[in-house]
């Protein structure tokens, strides 16, 4: 009861994950392991910020926090932080990981392992595609840290994703560098309508009448007038990130920006009124037929693939007008739109009864509010052994000094040439995307093994009732879920797992941080929707390796003859509620910091024999091998006494839906024969299964079948065979008093 009343004070405690702290002044080794012969960096400055980087001959590129640029997250949701050094021809030149309280590397992996990890990151170009198998070293990812995959891709999706943003604000990929014009940073609503972005278009009732030849009806009880607003239509490029962070937030834009391929546009559309201006054919055909974009001769449809739906702007002022529609377009480079030249959209206003008439929304951007392509460069050319006079690509600040003016030698031809052949186009494929297309044989292999399990737990009462088949097919599944599941997939799953789900749902919950770990994923939701009909023991009983584990050695000290304890049932009930406590505990630490959590829930052996594969610490394999030794005497010892995870998913587990456990009226009272060959002592001795600790083994339901074992069918079996007995019997004497 004191735990729970801890808990519950607890939820108010703020979570300790603090977002870093200032950046170190970037000067001496610490600039040079992030940029090999740099000379010095400026302050980091821009949108998104980033240092520019001195070296010898005059600008070689940037330095940028990740955490600055995109808020950087973990699995667990808390802030990463990562130093990256970027050349002018989009190279890595190097990382350092400033921060992070990820599960698996806050303890078990060494800062010797982090450091290595991150410094492979040097020399990967981000101008290509990018890959993990890729034979080309420029485009190879590095490879992951041994028993921290998912941390391993979230930190370095973190690194190129930023690098993508800063290169693509600096316009690095550009044939000349070049200076983008000022682009006042929107604050407000006023900001944004004043940037010139923006185009904006009233219609009210009486024109759209007009136009189509009607007559309003008046409501007198309303009062409407013609004046009244049919629709205000607000539509404009919203690409620059002064306009489009501060419009609907950092870390939508930073995602969006990052998912987008270089040259891609951002186009805005707002709206508020009777209409819509996005109808509702565009959910069968996949076109948004009431607008389009117009640009010359060029017209651009919309489409519900490229259509972002955005709940509410991020803007801080309460004059927000109440908007209907808020929608974000992404208009591929292909596509031949320059948001830089005037441009029109059309809205189509149509009814099932009439013809359609068009308006159009005309606006002629300001050259403020627009990033215009490079120049091309003067045929009059400066001799190549004379130095350049230019200015490096920077993201227009608020500022009303001038750009200082940079000296640059300019590169080899032979590096012009090979620069040249490189694609301009970033190919960086959002990470969780990535992950479940590298994983698809894992996938596969993952739904034929619960198809599986999902077919033994549907049409239990037919196959149990082999009892020798039964056992030696679920021992091959346990052999299973061990070597391949927890070993070779990486399927263990954890209370962090559980833990990291609500802290963030505290703090920002977003469904790529669970999505980058596929084999995770879609365990959770069969563990989720099984828990419902089964209860816990679908995880448990089969999908645990760890519990796997502990079962198959238990089975072969029990061939060995090892005497096995049987632990008195009030003893045993007395025990059930430490792991409880011991989840409620993670819990309410949880609720405080996580990385005491994640230290905290070492309590599961889990990292160490499946995770790590017992290459840790000598006090971690001490741990291990007790309880793996407790196992060979009591099964599952673990899973009955300690497991933090179970009682987690046994809290839930008492809503499931199905009971099919079969029980007799003589269980508990004539015979307790499956009290005695239960896995985890889950029989009460009154004949009754606690949901709560059984963990499916379906023991039980072979005794229940077995007319060899079961006293109530043994006595039914022998009357059976007196009554065949006395048949045979009679039908002799029969016989001979014929003869």
């Amino acid at each position: 009861m004191a735990t729970i009343w801890i808990v519950a004070g607890l939820l108010f405690l703020p979570a300790m994950a603090q977002p870093p702290g200032p950046i170190p002044p970037l000067q001496g080794s610490l600039l040079t392991t992030i940029f090999p012969g740099a000379t010095q960096a400026s302050a980091m400055t821009g949108s998104p910020p980033a240092a520019e980087v001195q070296v010898e001959g005059g600008f070689g590129g940037y330095i940028f926090s990740t955490w600055s640029v995109i808020h950087s997250t973990g699995y667990s949701g808390a802030p990463i932080d990562i130093l990256v050094g970027l050349s002018r021809d989009g190279r890595i030149t190097g990382a350092v990981l400033r921060q992070h309280t990820e599960p698996i590397l806050v303890i078990g992996i060494s800062d010797a392992d982090l450091k290595a990890f991150v410094a492979q990151f040097s020399g990967l170009s981000i101008r290509g595609k990018i890959s993990r198998k890729t034979s080309e070293t420029a485009g190879r990812l590095p490879d992951a840290i041994s028993g921290a995959t998912v941390s391993s891709a979230v930190i370095g999706d973190a690194i190129l994703t930023s690098a993508r943003l800063v290169a693509e604000s600096r316009r690095m990929f550009e044939a000349t560098p070049t200076v983008a014009p000022e682009i006042p940073e929107v604050k407000s609503w006023q900001d944004f309508i004043a940037s010139g972005a923006i185009g904006h278009m009233r219609l009210s009732r009486g024109e759209v009448a007009a136009r189509r030849g009607e007559k309003i009806d008046h409501d007198e009880e309303e009062d409407e007038h013609e004046d009244d607003p049919f629709i205000d239509l607000y539509a404009g490029v919203v690409t620059p990130h002064a306009i489009g962070s501060p419009m609907i937030g950092a870390q939508t834009y930073n995602k969006l920006r990052a998912e987008m391929a270089a040259g891609d546009q951002l186009f805005a559309i707002l709206a508020k009124g009777l209409y819509s201006y996005k109808g509702t054919r565009y959910v069968r055909s996949g076109v948004f037929d009431r607008i389009s974009l117009v640009q010359g001769a060029l017209t651009i449809p919309f489409t519900r693939d490229r259509y972002v739906l955005i709940e509410n702007l991020a803007f801080p002022d309460d004059d927000i007008p109440e908007l209907r529609e808020i929608g974000l377009f992404i208009l591929p480079a292909d596509s031949g739109f320059d948001g830089s030249l005037p441009w029109r959209l059309d809205l189509r206003v149509d009814a099932d009864d009439a013809n359609p008439v068009v308006f159009s929304l005309a606006h002629t951007p300001q050259a403020s509010s627009v990033i215009k392509p490079a120049p091309e460069p003067a045929p009059e050319a400066a001799p190549k052994s004379a130095p350049v006079q230019t200015t490096p690509t920077l993201q227009p600040k608020i500022s009303s000094q001038p750009q200082a003016q940079i000296t640059i030698q300019p590169p080899p031809p032979a590096q012009l040439q090979a620069e040249a052949q490189l694609p301009t186009t970033i190919s960086i494929e959002p990470l969780w995307k990535r992950a479940w297309t590298t994983s698809v044989p894992e996938i596969i292999f993952l739904t034929l093994m619960l198809t599986t399990l999902t077919g033994i737990l549907l049409f239990q009462d037919f196959i149990v009732r082999k009892t020798h088949a039964y056992l030696i097919a679920r021992n091959i599944f346990l052999a299973v879920t061990l070597i391949w599941l927890g070993y070779i997939a990486g399927g263990q799953l954890s209370v962090v797992n559980v833990l990291t789900f609500v802290h963030a749902m505290r703090q920002d919950f977003r469904w790529e941080y669970f999505l980058v770990s596929p084999i995770i994923f879609i365990l959770w939701g069969y563990v989720a929707v099984a828990m419902l009909f089964w209860g816990r023991g679908v995880y448990c009983g089969w999908l645990c390796p760890f519990g796997a584990m502990q079962e198959l050695l238990n089975e072969v000290a029990r061939r060995l003859k090892v005497p096995q304890i049987r632990v008195p049932f009030g003893l045993h009930e007395r025990l059930w509620p430490i792991k409880y406590v011991i989840f409620l505990g993670l819990f309410a630490i949880s609720l405080y910091s996580m990385e005491l959590a994640v230290i905290a829930s070492e309590v599961e052996p889990f990292k160490t024999a499946i995770v790590l594969k017992f290459v840790r610490g000598w006090p971690f394999l001490f741990y291990v091998v007790a309880i793996l030794v407790a196992g060979l005497f009591i099964e599952r010892f673990f899973c009955r006494y300690f497991c933090p995870l179970g009682a987690a998913l046994a809290i839930p587990s008492r809503l499931h839906m199905f009971d099919w456990l079969k029980r007799r009226r003589q269980c508990g009272t004539e015979c307790s024969i499956c009290a005695q060959h239960c896995t985890v002592q889950a029989v009460h001795p009154n004949g009754a299964i606690n949901p709560n600790e059984c963990v499916q083994c379906l023991k039980c339901q072979t005794l229940y079948y077995d007319d060899h074992t079961c006293p109530p069918l043994i006595a039914s079996r022998k009357r059976a065979e007196k009554l065949r007995a006395s048949g045979s019997l009679i039908a002799e004497k029969l016989s001979e008093g014929k003869k």
